[in-house]
């Protein structure tokens, strides 16, 4: 059996060229949870023990390993990775170079991108975009029309609504098609992180 090492400190282990794509998948335990209908393609790895199903796409250099679980006509791109105990599903896209792992969720429309890095137990939903730098963990909510961008950290119980935005050296969330600018961090009696400030003169 050809051996292939995923360089994730196991060495050399089983895989296989995965006939939907030609991408390489491990198959140390026997073939992994993933349906026919998947694409890999041929510069993408996945190993560990994923489940992954329905319409996904996993192209380019893009990493699935772990127990992550991914679902629907989701898709993973460029040199993005998901692992951990991550799951995606609906249509969201994770690109670029960002990172989902641990418990967090991504789910519906949402598009992760840039350099971000989306842990904890974090659920991203919606129409919701987090690009750049930015981090979103902890038991943090990103939903609706919300982009988090630059180097913007949200975490915590943060639940991001209405006009409330992060500016943080030049960082800036925005809500409803606008910028708003950090001048408070505020956390309410059941212990929810959230920001308040005015809004920004750039339009987006």
């Amino acid at each position: 059996m050809a051996l292939h090492d995923f360089g994730d400190g196991r060495g050399k282990v089983p895989f296989q060229v995965w006939p939907n794509g030609g991408g390489l998948v491990e198959v140390t335990l026997g073939i992994p949870l993933i349906h026919e209908s998947v694409y890999i393609g041929p510069d993408a790895r996945v190993y560990g023990y994923p489940t992954i199903r329905d319409s996904v796409v996993i192209k380019d250099n893009a990493r699935v390993y772990g127990n992550a679980k991914i679902w629907g006509n989701a898709i993973i791109e460029r040199n993005s990775q998901v692992f951990g105990n991550a799951r995606i599903w609906g249509v969201a896209k994770i690109s670029d170079n960002a990172r989902v792992m641990g418990n967090a969720w991504i789910t519906d429309r949402a598009h992760i991108s840039g350099d971000c890095r989306i842990f904890g137990d974090a659920v991203i939903y919606d129409n919701a975009v987090v690009q750049d730098q930015a981090k979103v963990y902890g038991d943090a909510r990103i939903h609706g029309d919300t982009v988090v961008e630059g180097k913007a950290e949200i975490y915590g119980n943060a639940k991001p609504y209405g006009k409330e935005g992060l500016k943080d050296d030049g960082n800036i969330l925005t809500f409803g098609g606008k910028r708003y600018m950090l001048q408070e961090q505020h956390v309410d009696p059941d212990n929810n992180t959230y920001f308040t400030g005015p809004e920004h003169n750039d339009n987006i």
